[in-house]
C-alpha cells in the first residue's frame, strides 16, 4: 500500500504552501555540499594547470573534507542550541565568499586552503539541513521528507558533473567554484521568508567547543596517518607518532563528552553498539562509493579518451539513480524496514563497482552506465534507510546532530577513500598495466562492499527518551 507524500498530505492544512516553500529553500541550500562533485570532473584540468601527479589530487578532496567533516557534528549542535534556520543562513553566506576564494586562487597550495575554509562554511550549511527540512513537518511524515531530501541531494550529485562538464569547456577548472556563488546567494536572500521550526531547547548549555577541536584534530590526523604509511620514504617513519596522536585525540573528545553538560555527541550513543555499526557501514560504503568520483575520471579520460562533457553525463548517472530511490520510498515509504533499505543498497553497490570493473576493460560504455545507475540505487536506498534509523534513535532536541551524521560518515568515506583507493590503484598499478588497473580496483571494492552487505546484522532501535537512547 503506498503512502501519502509530504506534497499531498492533509495534515499541513493552510501552512502547505508556507512549509513546502521553506523545504525548497533549504533543499536548494543544501545542494551547495552535492554540487561539489562538479570538482571531481576537473580534477584532470587541476592536476595538468599546477602540475601535479594523479595522488596529489586527493588532497583537493582531503582539505575540503576534513574541514567539512570535522565540524559538522558541531555546527549540528549549534543549530540545536542557537536555531538551525540562523546556523543555515550563515553557512550560505560564508559559501558566498569561500566559492571565490576556491576560484580566484593563483596557486596550488592557496587553491588548499581556500578548499579548507569552502569545506567550513559548506558544513555550516548542511549540517542543519536535515534538521530544519524534518522539524518543519510533523513526525509522521519524517520518512517521506528525508526521502524527498535524499532524492533531491542526489539530484545535486547527478547535476554537480553535467554543469562541470560543460563548464570546463567555457571557462576552465576555475567554474565549477563560481557557479556556486550567485546560487548561494539566492538561498540567503530566499532563507529570510523561512519560519524557525518549534522544536525544545536546553537554556543554559554551552556550545561544546572543545569536543569540536578534538573531533577535527582527530580526522586530520587520521588522514595524515594514511597518506604517511603509503610514502616510500623516511617521512613514513612519522606514520607512528601520528597513529599516537590519533589516539590522544579521540581519548580526548571521548573524555570531553563525557564531562561537558550537552556534548556534541553523548557517549551513550558512541558506546551504542548499533550506533557504531550504522556509523561504520556508512563510512565503508561511502569509502568504495567514492572510486567512481575518484578514479572513473581518469579512466574515461585518459584511456579512453573521452571529452569532459561525456565524463560528465557518465558521473550522472549514479546519482540519477539516488534520485530515483528517494522518489520510490517518498511514494512508498511504509512499505520497506529501514534495515532492509541499507541491506538492499550495499548489494546495489556491490553489483555497480563489480560490472564496472568488468566493463572497463571492454570500453563498453552503455554497460558501465547500467553499472553507475545500479550504484545509484543502492546508494539512494542505502542513505534512506541510514537516515531514518539514525534520526529514530536520537530525541528531537539533538536533530540537527542526527541529521548530520549523514553528511559526516558521507565525507570520512570521500576523505579515507580518497588515500585508500589511490593506494588500492597504485598496488595494483605495480603488477597490472594503467586500464586494467583501474578495473582490478573496481573489482576490488565491489568484492569488499558484497562481503560487508553479506554480513550485515542491524536490529531496529528501541524509541529514544528525550535525552538519550532508551
Amino acid at each position: 500500500m503506498s503512502s501519502s507524500t509530504a506534497t499531498d498530505s492533509p495534515v499541513l492544512g493552510r501552512q502547505a504552501p508556507r512549509l513546502l516553500f521553506a523545504l525548497m529553500v533549504v533543499c536548494l541550500g543544501s545542494l551547495i555540499g552535492p554540487l561539489d562533485t562538479s570538482v571531481n570532473v576537473a580534477f584532470p584540468l587541476i592536476t595538468s594547470s599546477f602540475g601535479l601527479q594523479i595522488r596529489d589530487i586527493q588532497w583537493v578532496v582531503a582539505s575540503y573534507i576534513v574541514a567539512q567533516s570535522g565540524l559538522t557534528l558541531a555546527f549540528g549542535q549549534l543549530g540545536d542550541l542557537y536555531g538551525h534556520r540562523r546556523i543555515f543562513r550563515w553557512g550560505m553566506a560564508a559559501c558566498v565568499v569561500t566559492h571565490a576564494l576556491c576560484a580566484l586562487a593563483p596557486t596550488y597550495s592557496l587553491l588548499i586552503v581556500a578548499r579548507v575554509l569552502q569545506g567550513v562554511a559548506v558544513g555550516l550549511a548542511m549540517a542543519c539541513g536535515p534538521a530544519l527540512a524534518t522539524l518543519l513537518f510533523p513526525p509522521a511524515l519524517r520518512r517521506q521528507i528525508l526521502a524527498l531530501y535524499v532524492m533531491l541531494l542526489g539530484a545535486g550529485i547527478a547535476l554537480g558533473p553535467l554543469m562541470g562538464g560543460l563548464l570546463l569547456d567555457a571557462g576552465g577548472w576555475p567554474a565549477v567554484f563560481w557557479f556556486r556563488v550567485p546560487l548561494s546567494l539566492l538561498v540567503v536572500l530566499l532563507s529570510l521568508a523561512i519560519p524557525e521550526p518549534d522544536m525544545p531547547r536546553r537554556s543554559g548549555v554551552r556550545f561544546d567547543a572543545a569536543g569540536a577541536l578534538w573531533l577535527t584534530l582527530s580526522l586530520a590526523s587520521l588522514v595524515l596517518m594514511i597518506n604517511l604509511v603509503r610514502r616510500g620514504d623516511l617521512l613514513a617513519l612519522w606514520a607512528l607518532p601520528t597513529a599516537l596522536l590519533l589516539l590522544f585525540f579521540l581519548r580526548s573528545f571521548v573524555r570531553q563528552e563525557a564531562r561537558v553538560a550537552q556534548p556534541i555527541l553523548h557517549p551513550r550513543y558512541l558506546g551504542d553498539p548499533l550506533f557504531q555499526r550504522l556509523q561504520v557501514y556508512s563510512v565503508l560504503l561511502n569509502l568504495s562509493g567514492f572510486a567512481i568520483f575518484l578514479l572513473l575520471p581518469y579512466a574515461l579520460h585518459a584511456q579512453l579518451g573521452r571529452p569532459a562533457w561525456t565524463i560528465g553525463w557518465m558521473l550522472a548517472v549514479s546519482p540519477a539513480g539516488a534520485v530515483l530511490a528517494g522518489f520510490v520510498g517518498a511514494r512508498r515509504s511504509q512499505d520497506w524496514s529501514a534495515q532492509g533499505l541499507m541491506r538492499t543498497g550495499m548489494w546495489g553497490l556491490a553489483l555497480g563497482l563489480s560490472l564496472i570493473g568488468l566493463s572497463l576493460p571492454l570500453q563498453a560504455l552503455p554497460l558501465i552506465a547500467l553499472a553507475l545507475f545500479i550504484m545509484g540505487l543502492g546508494v539512494g536506498c542505502f542513505q534512506l534507510g541510514f537516515m531514518d534509523l539514525c534520526t529514530a534513535m536520537l530525541p528531537p532536541a539533538e536533530r540537527g546532530v542526527a541529521g548530520s551524521l549523514l553528511n559526516v560518515t558521507r565525507v570520512t568515506g570521500g576523505v579515507l577513500g580518497a588515500a585508500v583507493i589511490t593506494w588500492l590503484f597504485d598496488g595494483w598499478r605495480l603488477v597490472l598495466a594503467a586500464l586494467p588497473a583501474f578495473a582490478a580496483t573496481f573489482v576490488t571494492l565491489g568484492l569488499v562492499m558484497a562481503v560487508l552487505a553479506w554480513s550485515f546484522r542491524v536490529r531496529p532501535p528501541a524509541p529514544p527518551g528525550p535525552s538519550a537512547i532508551a
